[in-house]
C-alpha cells in the first residue's frame, strides 16, 4: 500500500520559492510523492510551464485567478487557453470568483470563469475553483456546464455548501485552514466529516495558509501537506497512513497522474 501524499495545490512560481529544488527535495523527504502547481495569470502560466521541466514530481495547471482578471486582457486568456490545449496541463485553473477582495469587476470575473469552465469541458480537464464569499455564484456558473468536473480548492465553507459541491460532482480539497480553530463548533470540519472518502483531496496552497503548528512561524510549502492530512484523518477516524492512501489515490485519478486511473470527463 502506498502511503505517500500528493499536494494538489501549490504556487511554486511565486518568488517565495526561489529555492525550488530545495522545496521539492524537502517534500520528497517528508513523504510527498507529487505536487500540482497552479498558475494565476498569463505570465505565471508561462513560468509554471517551465517548472514542469524541473522535476517529474511536479505537474502543472494554467489559468487566470479572479483577483488577476481585472488586469487581464482577452489576448491573455487566448494565450492561456492555447497552452491548455497543448496537453501539458493536468487541470484548468486556478479560476473562480472572489467577492471578498473584489480586486476585479464582478462581471468580468464571471465572464472569465465561464470561459475557463467551457474550455475545461471542451478539452476534458478538471477545473480548479477558487471561491471566497462567492460560493453561490460559483455553484450557479458551474451548473451551466453539465459534465464539467472539478474541485473546490482550499474548501472553506460549511456542510450545506459541501453538499451543493458534492451534488455538482465536485471534489473538496482541504488546506492548512482545516488545522485552525477548535473542534467544538467548526463548520469547515463538519464539511470535511461528511464528504465521501473518494471526493477528498489535500493541499497546501503554498506559500499561503501554513498549517498548525507552524502557522505564523514559517512559509508554507509542499512538505507540510501531511499536517493537513493528519487533521483530516482525525476528523474521519482513520490513520494518517490510510488518509494518505485515500487522498493520493483520489488525486492520481482526478488529475490523471501516473499510477492512477482517470475518473472520466
Amino acid at each position: 500500500m502506498n502511503n505517500g501524499w500528493i499536494d494538489t495545490h501549490a504556487h511554486l512560481h511565486w518568488p517565495d520559492f526561489s529555492d525550488l529544488a530545495g522545496a521539492v527535495e524537502r517534500a520528497r523527504a517528508a513523504g510527498v510523492e507529487h505536487v500540482v502547481t497552479l498558475a494565476t495569470d498569463r505570465a505565471s502560466s508561462l513560468a509554471t510551464r517551465r517548472l514542469r521541466e524541473t522535476s517529474d514530481a511536479v505537474s502543472i495547471a494554467f489559468g487566470i485567478h479572479p483577483n488577476e482578471v481585472g488586469a487581464a486582457t482577452d489576448e491573455d486568456w487566448r494565450v492561456v487557453a492555447a497552452m491548455l490545449r497543448e496537453g501539458d496541463a493536468v487541470a484548468v485553473g486556478e479560476t473562480g470568483l472572489d467577492f471578498y477582495r473584489d480586486r476585479s469587476p464582478r462581471e468580468k470575473q464571471e465572464r472569465f470563469f465561464r470561459e475557463h469552465l467551457a474550455l475545461a469541458r471542451e478539452i476534458g480537464l478538471p477545473v480548479v475553483v477558487h471561491t471566497r464569499e462567492s460560493f453561490a455564484a460559483c455553484a450557479a456558473a458551474i451548473g451551466e456546464f453539465p459534465g464539467v468536473r472539478g474541485v473546490f480548492h482550499c474548501f472553506s465553507e460549511g456542510p450545506r455548501e459541501a453538499e451543493v459541491a458534492l451534488e455538482l460532482g465536485f471534489h473538496l480539497s482541504f488546506a492548512g485552514n482545516l488545522t485552525y480553530g477548535k473542534d467544538d463548533v467548526n463548520p469547515l470540519r463538519e464539511a470535511a466529516a461528511l464528504a465521501p472518502l473518494d471526493r477528498l483531496l489535500v493541499e497546501t496552497d503554498s506559500p499561503f495558509l501554513t498549517p498548525v503548528p507552524f502557522r505564523g512561524k514559517r512559509r508554507n510549502e509542499p512538505a507540510l501537506v501531511a499536517l493537513t492530512g493528519r487533521t483530516l484523518a482525525a476528523i474521519r477516524g482513520v490513520t494518517p497512513e490510510e488518509m494518505a492512501t485515500i487522498t493520493t489515490r483520489n488525486a492520481r485519478a482526478f488529475f490523471a497522474l501516473a499510477g492512477g486511473e482517470s475518473n472520466g470527463a
